[in-house]
């Protein structure tokens, strides 16, 4: 664990104090701050909290070869005080550059930190002194992605970097709604008749369940199944060189079900769609502070007639309300079937800061550059978009398959 910045102020006084995991071992010592952070202050969404760390930490980062290293700063107020706040991130290659970016990038949605309870001021303090330790990683710049624009952080990176590709999250917003049939009633009447009829169908050919599951080895499974339907529907459309089809993202996904969850950290379960016993459509995601973040989705293409990962979701919906659950988040990356579903938007912002010239490069690239190449590859016929979606995708991360 390296130690940044200074004890004393000038006056003399107790000044914060960061120090730097940058090793796996690092990482689990912070276990018990990291969990008492998330239990008072609680992290907003379940990739700032201590299961998802430690799950990418020992999972993602251990063993051979390129990977990514921890690079996580903690602050105390002073010597003998407690951890008063955690910026997660990591070193990793990133479009053949080396990049800081948030612990758990590429599979990471939300961007942001723990903290204690704190004035304003005293926030920005502790964000002050992280930011030195930050800066001291060596690197060519730093990726602050899929950062919630309503974080107080937002406003702290927009004084410090250059802005990048900017993204937003969709939900449902339950919570707006008395009870199930209250939300059903605020949707069109075809989209009431539409969705029934899905359902109504496939009840027709046979056995039809649909089950929450959090016992991790049922959830496991599952999440093993979702991910074989994943790298067909890949396969399929000649697409390679996703994370979804390397083996240690599997297991990193399956580590994260606990079989007793601590009061603040995140549940994570699946729901699934069964028909004649067997599952045909599964949803795997995480249960944190009244919202569902619905991680993976997926379904047996054998069914895809029966529209089933649309029912799936359907039926996941209305558990969802008649648990009382306030949202469900369909979380970053807007697809058309997410605002099929979706009424709240949520911005999510992107700063770069670089540390190099070939970082001032990269945010040229993120700010003005990425976005009309985006949509000259969106314009092209999609066998040669498709061929040349993996050598992009080896760009994107250094070389790597």
């Amino acid at each position: 664990m390296q130690q940044a910045g200074k004890d004393n102020d000038r006056t003399g006084g107790e000044r914060p104090i960061a120090e730097i995991a940058t090793t796996i071992e690092d990482v689990e010592a912070l276990a018990p701050s990291w969990k008492a952070l998330e239990d008072t202050a609680g992290a907003e969404t379940p990739f700032q909290g201590w299961r998802w760390a430690h799950a990418w930490a020992t999972q993602r980062m251990a063993g051979p070869g390129a990977r990514p290293r921890p690079w996580v700063v903690s602050v105390r107020s002073g010597r003998d005080a407690p951890i008063s706040l955690i910026w997660p991130m990591q070193i990793d290659r990133h479009a053949g550059l080396t990049r800081l970016g948030w612990l758990g990038l590429p599979a990471l949605q939300y961007g942001g930190l723990l903290h204690a309870p704190a004035s304003s001021q005293q926030l920005e303090s502790w964000m002050d002194t992280a930011w030195q330790a930050l800066m001291s990683a060596p690197v060519d710049f730093a990726d602050f992605r899929l950062l919630p624009t309503d974080s107080p952080l937002a406003g702290f990176l927009a004084r410090r970097c250059s802005g990048g590709v900017n993204n937003c999250a969709m939900r449902v917003d339950l919570a707006s709604h008395a009870d199930w049939r209250a939300f059903e009633l605020s949707l069109s009447a075809s989209a009431r008749r539409s969705r029934k009829k899905r359902l109504n169908r496939l009840r027709k050919s046979g056995d039809v369940q649909f089950r929450m599951i959090e016992a991790p080895h049922l959830v496991a499974g599952l999440v093993q199944q979702g991910l074989a339907w994943k790298r067909r529907w890949l396969r399929d459309r000649g697409i390679s060189g996703s994370l979804l089809e390397q083996p240690d993202f599997a297991a990193f996904l399956t580590h994260l079900p606990a079989h007793a969850a601590a009061a603040g950290e995140s549940r994570w379960l699946a729901a699934g769609l069964f028909f004649d016993g067997r599952p045909i459509a599964m949803d795997f995601g995480s249960l944190k502070g009244g919202v569902f973040h619905a991680y993976l989705s997926a379904y047996d293409a054998d069914f895809a007639h029966h529209s089933p990962g649309k029912i799936l979701l359907w039926l996941t919906l209305q558990w969802a309300r008649e648990n009382d659950l306030a949202a469900y988040d369909l979380l970053a990356n807007p697809a058309p079937y997410k605002r099929d579903w979706a009424d709240v938007s949520r911005p999510l912002a992107h700063y770069v800061r670089a540390r190099r010239m070939s970082g001032r490069l990269y945010g040229l690239w993120s700010a003005h550059l990425r976005v009309p190449m985006g949509k000259c590859l969106d314009a092209l016929p999609d066998c040669v978009a498709t061929a040349m979606l993996s050598p992009l995708r080896r760009l994107r991360d250094g070389g790597k398959g």
